[in-house]
């Protein structure tokens, strides 16, 4: 079996990334053959995107597997010195790599011209040396073309942000090398962690164990982990809130997950009144989300029959989105009207109020929904003021034992 097949097995998820860069080494060294044919091996490699998702750590497994000889660099004071000797201690190993890391922080237009000269000088050089130039930067705004043209680097791949299901791989991974993690699931740490990128993952597992010190712990456990989420957001202290007020909180929040899931299975991932931010997920269509926003004030006056909460950033957001929604894509259901004119913020401050109209169907159908539910939603309220939170298992035990009438919102699926 080739080298390189697993070569990335210790990077999880980025499965298009992985086949795209085992494409890559499938071609490397095999100039020959190409020449023959009438091609041309590819000469670099650019990796970009945001900074902790894995540039780096993809950029040395790709080496690992070329069974080159490889070579790294990253900013310096004496960046243009450095450079020249990694070029030279490259082509003296020849085929070899040759990783230039965080290159657009070396590389900035705004450097003086002469520095930028002098690299691109050096890189010039270094053409037909057998050195294969590997680059990474988090965005390529800021580096002059002339850096990554054609036949330097014809490879660019975007390392974006992990998915939901690769963020709850990386979170389980990390969980599993800690004391007491074999304990732990993936769908509680993927409900708790909504991983944007990959060294916040590694963040948060590492909050998870300062909180298992803390207490005087030997191993890490869910509760761990819920500690590290509460830390990093804010909390609401029970002392201070008067009952009926933590009774709204808890009917609000109910509302919201039984919203939220019916119209997106699995976007509840850890429900509590003691955080204000009690869904981990929320739906990914526009009318479901937007549903979910107004769930709020319904369930309150609902349970109790009135909402003295201050919900106006939902109902901003809900209508903020619903304006969007039928002015650019349509994604209400209702007809286009964008001519060009909602680029102006006048524009869209004079047709705030007319389209509050587009909430309406929206807020309807959420209200007929929760009376249909009532019953199942006073229980979920109950259970979040009597309980500190509700992890994913538990509230999908607690659906499971008191399945929703989804009728009036499964037009938002």
């Amino acid at each position: 079996m080739d080298n390189y097949e697993h070569a990335f097995d210790d990077l999880l998820g980025y499965e298009e990334v992985k086949r795209e860069l085992k494409a890559i080494l499938c071609t490397m060294g095999k100039d020959k053959q190409a020449a023959e044919l009438g091609a041309k091996v590819p000469s670099g490699l650019f990796l970009y995107g945001a900074p902790g998702n894995g540039k780096t750590a993809f950029a040395k497994a790709f080496m690992k597997a070329s069974l080159r000889p490889s070579f790294v660099l990253g900013p310096s004071e004496d960046y243009i010195e450095k450079l020249q000797q990694a070029v030279e201690e490259a082509a003296a190993a020849a085929p070899s790599c040759l990783l230039l890391d965080d290159f657009d922080k070396v590389s900035d237009e705004s450097d003086e011209q002469e520095n930028i000269g002098a690299i691109q000088g050096i890189l010039d050089a270094s053409a037909g040396r057998g050195i294969y130039f590997i680059m990474t930067a988090d965005s390529l705004d800021d580096i002059p073309e002339s850096f990554y043209r054609k036949g330097r680097v014809d490879h660019f791949l975007n390392i974006e942000p992990p998915d939901r299901s690769t963020g709850a791989e990386i979170i389980l991974k990390i969980a599993r090398g800690l004391p007491g993690g074999d304990g732990l699931n993936k769908k509680d740490l993927a409900g708790l962690g909504l991983v944007s990128t990959c060294a916040k993952a590694r963040s948060f597992a590492n909050e998870a164990v300062m909180a298992a010190v803390d207490r005087g712990g030997k191993e890490v456990t869910i509760d761990d982990f819920v500690e590290a989420f509460y830390g990093l957001r804010s909390k609401i202290d029970d002392e201070k809130e008067s009952e009926a007020v933590l009774l709204e909180k808890a009917a609000a929040a109910a509302a919201k997950a039984l919203v939220s899931e019916t119209v997106e299975e699995g976007t509840v991932g850890f429900l509590s009144i003691r955080s204000l931010d009690c869904l981990r997920f929320h739906p990914r269509r526009r009318p479901g989300a937007i549903a979910t926003l107004l769930a709020g004030p319904l369930g309150a006056e609902l349970a109790l029959g009135m909402a003295n909460g201050n919900y106006a950033v939902d109902y901003a957001i809900a209508l903020e989105s619903a304006t969007d929604g039928y002015l650019h894509t349509g994604s209400l259901g209702v007809g286009m009207t964008f001519n060009g004119n909602d680029v102006s913020d006048d524009f869209v401050r004079q047709t705030k109020q007319p389209f509050g109209e587009l909430l309406l169907p929206i807020s309807a159908n959420v209200r007929r929904f929760l009376v249909a539910n009532r019953p199942i939603l006073l229980k979920l309220a109950a259970r979040l003021r009597r309980e500190p939170y509700l992890l994913r298992t538990a509230f999908e035990e607690f659906i499971k034992e008191n399945p929703v009438d989804p009728r009036w919102l499964s037009t938002y699926r």
